[in-house]
């Protein structure tokens, strides 16, 4: 049961980020996305978002 609460504890703080990470995209849309990620961050998000060819870890390091 402890597992548990942990992974609901552990969701629901992604969730919250996810929340703010929206709510400020909404009110000011003309900020980069570096202001929330790291650039490896937003470039594998990029990558998984499309699909694209390259593998996550290789747009790390481009």
């Amino acid at each position: 049961m402890e597992k548990v609460k942990v992974l609901i504890l552990m969701y629901s703080v992604i969730a919250v980020f996810i929340m703010n990470v929206t709510y400020i995209a909404r009110i000011h849309p003309e900020l980069p996305c570096t202001v929330l990620f790291e650039e490896e961050e937003w470039k594998i998000l990029y990558c998984t978002a499309k699909q694209n060819e390259k593998s996550s870890s290789q747009a790390v390091y481009d």
